[in-house]
């Protein structure tokens, strides 16, 4: 990164934090600088910067001064630290930080408190290192370049930051005119999805459109949508609020084309919210768990539509046997049309080495793994001597038999050292794990985690949990005592998600400390991390 950059980046963050700090809340909305986002935006991010500084406790935390006492502070900068006021920023209304990225465009919009200070900041920069151009007015607006990488734009109610990643900077100062003039059916203030992210609850806000996704190599049309038409008329909106102990951030799919509305619906209208009544089969000692909703059929169509389009694996179905081989596995997916968990462990606590135990239980509709055992036990031993080509050595590879029967309802597994039980009970339960035998498995303790939280599991579509504090002695057992996660987990005690809805879900993070705000936690998480 060029340095002069990365020394405005800093100074501009630097002096964010110093502003904050000399405001007070602005009982007066405006919202001119809204105007300046485009309609085509496909991310937009707003954040309530007040807010977060309040509840970060910044001032008191030593991050603030921590940065400003880099190299990256000027003279210029210390001298508008002394009055912060006078950069002419106002920091009382949110940031917006919008961009396309099928063009890799990217502005950030902040309200102006007072253009004629902040043109005496822009020129101050000038004057001290050029990194900041000349300032040129135009008809309603003034503009000074950053060298080598985009705009600043303004006038006596915005600040506009724009820089275009398929324009040279020459470019930047007309598209930023642009932006200032744009038609009000133009804007992204006129569209559905800002009314919904203006109603959406938090601290910090962000919505996506599925538009970009369609220039990502290989993207896989996960919506099972009938065209790219469609799917990029898909929307995400999250919403991160940060309280006493925990930090939220609420996630919601939707669309608003009738069309893809109706389509999204039919593929949700088959999933059933979790049943829950295997919790049973969980290790009491996880320390992962999630659980949620099987769609067999979608699944079943995600197969063949990935058997059309790889042109390796179409030529593998051609082959008689893999041909059988696949319409057998298509089948077990299709009845697989229920509930499934995964609870991840330890076997035990008191030992150097400490293997995982891993659970996975599925409700099927059918018994095709049962009916076809010996044919399965067939298929999995033909691939014992099945060639890696992946593994650069010339070492021979164990390659044990991959599985056999132990008695009527359960099979031994092992492949590449794990080493599991497989069953399946009443024709309608499908469970695996590599701590006790299969039969064993049906009388493990109730995990006190998950019983606790019962009713999120199977009020839900979803869930999932994992304890850092549980999985710490294993983590360290692994890569040591001194470790990044160590240190996260002294302050983060657990991390859940709950699908509490079709298209909704919340991602929680549950603090060490109950009564401290969780953001307030997080920054002295970092502030311990990178000392």
């Amino acid at each position: 990164m060029n340095k002069k950059y990365a020394y405005a980046l800093a100074a501009i963050i630097a002096l964010a934090l110093i502003m904050l700090f000399v405001f007070k809340p602005n009982g007066e909305k405006g919202n001119k600088y809204i105007e300046l986002i485009p309609a085509n935006s496909t991310i937009v991010n707003q954040t309530d910067i007040m807010a977060l500084v309040k509840k970060s406790d910044i001032a008191n935390s030593g991050l603030a001064k921590r940065l400003t006492n880099g190299d990256a502070i000027s003279g210029v900068l210390k001298k508008y630290m002394e009055d912060p006021k006078k950069i002419g920023l106002d920091a009382r209304e949110p940031v917006y930080i919008f961009a396309n990225a099928n063009d890799s465009t990217t502005g950030i919009a902040i309200k102006m408190l007072d253009d004629d200070d902040f043109y005496d900041f822009l020129t101050d920069l000038h004057k001290e290192n050029g990194l900041i151009g000349e300032i040129v007015p135009g008809d309603n607006i003034k503009t000074a370049a950053i060298e080598g990488y985009g705009t600043v734009a303004f006038n006596e109610q915005a600040a506009l930051v724009f820089i275009s990643g398929k324009s040279v900077a020459g470019n930047t100062a007309d598209q930023a005119y642009q932006l200032f003039n744009m038609k009000s059916e133009e804007q992204f203030a006129q569209t559905a999805d800002y009314k919904r992210m203006k109603e959406a609850k938090g601290d910090a806000r962000i919505f996506l459109s599925m538009d970009f996704a369609l220039e990502l190599p290989g993207f896989i049309n996960v919506f099972s949508l009938p065209d790219s038409t469609e799917t990029k008329n898909v929307r995400m909106l999250f919403a991160a609020n940060f309280d006493d102990g925990e930090a939220n951030i609420t996630g919601e799919i939707y669309s608003n084309d009738p069309t893809t509305a109706t389509h999204l619906k039919d593929q949700w209208k088959n999933i059933k919210h979790v049943n829950g009544d295997y919790l049973n089969l969980m290790d009491g000692k996880g320390f992962l768990f999630a659980t949620g909703c099987i769609d067999g059929i979608t699944l079943t169509e995600a197969m063949d539509r990935e058997a059309q389009s790889n042109g390796d694996l179409k030529n593998l179905l051609k082959n008689k046997h893999e041909k059988e081989l696949y319409a057998k596995i298509k089948n077990i997916v299709k009845e697989a049309n229920g509930d499934a968990a995964l609870a991840i462990g330890l076997t035990n606590d008191g030992e150097s080495a400490i293997p995982l135990a891993i659970h996975l239980a599925a409700k099927m509709k059918g018994s095709s793994f049962l009916a076809d055992g010996d044919y399965w036990i067939q298929q999995a031993n033909r691939y014992c001597n099945f060639e890696f080509s992946d593994f650069d050595t010339d070492d021979e590879m164990p390659r044990p038999k991959v599985m056999s029967r132990i008695d009527k309802n359960t099979y031994s597994f092992s492949l590449m050292g794990i080493n599991a039980k497989v069953g399946v009970d009443g024709g309608n339960l499908f469970y695996l794990t590599t701590k006790e035998s299969a039969a064993d498995m049906l009388k493990q303790p109730v995990n006190s985690f998950l019983a606790a939280n019962k009713n999120h599991v199977t009020a839900g579509y979803g869930f999932a949990m994992i304890d850092l504090k549980t999985a710490q002695p294993f983590i360290e057992e692994i890569v040591g005592d001194d470790t990044p996660f160590s240190t996260a987990a002294s302050v983060v005690e657990s991390v859940t998600l709950n699908v509490d809805d079709i298209n909704k879900g919340v991602l929680k993070l549950n603090m060490t400390d109950h009564k401290a705000n969780a953001l307030k936690q997080l920054v002295e998480l970092y502030m311990k991390a990178t000392k």
